[in-house]
């Protein structure tokens, strides 16, 4: 391997490593905002009113009240960053009503956080077979097979998100990933 390889396959992998922090970061924010982010009522809360909410939530699933608070909590364990604990409850839901769009998107935000890709892309898979036009799971699998290395499968699902949603708040910032990330621009980089 020449010292030009060896460069370009180092900057590539640093460029891979950016990337997939620029993603998780990303994922995360969309979440957030995709919940409805209650910050105020995360930071004025402690972990064993948490863990006690989530279990006593769990208790009787059975009315829509119960699977509501467990949705709540989840996106309130989801936003405190306790993304294994937020699995354990949106997978509770998930096992009375697997048909909740949202509910798996936001598991499948989770399991990325937690570098679960495979977990991840089958939650944001499922989601769009349930809700083809669902932009924010097209956005998420971006950003998963980014995390595993099939730009292609990314910039192409990340189109498919403006092309849904071309006016989001979010809709410059994926504008600007494209361009970033574009074939073009790593080709015009190399010379």
């Amino acid at each position: 391997m020449s010292k030009t390889d060896e460069k370009h396959g180092s900057q590539a992998s640093a460029d891979r490593s950016n990337l997939r922090r620029d993603m998780t970061i990303l994922i995360l924010v969309l979440s957030l905002a995709a919940i409805g982010y209650t910050g105020y009522f995360v930071l004025n809360r402690t972990g064993a009113d948490l863990s006690a909410e989530s279990t006593a939530s769990a208790a009787g699933l059975e009315r829509l009240d119960d699977i509501e608070q467990l949705i709540e909590t989840g996106n309130h364990l989801m936003d405190a960053q306790r993304y294994p604990e937020a699995i354990s409850n949106y997978s509770r839901v998930l096992e009375i009503d697997s048909t909740l769009v949202d509910v798996r998107v936001d598991r499948g935000s989770c399991y990325f956080a937690t570098d679960q890709l495979g977990e991840a892309l089958v939650d944001f898979e499922i989601a769009l077979a349930l809700q083809p036009d669902h932009a924010i799971a097209r956005f998420n699998l971006g950003i998963v097979h980014g995390g595993l290395g099939n730009d292609s499968l990314m910039l192409h699902y990340w189109n498919e998100y403006l092309a849904i949603e071309p006016d989001s708040d979010l809709a410059d910032r994926v504008r600007s990933f494209l361009k970033e990330h574009s074939p073009m621009r790593i080709d015009s980089a190399d010379r």
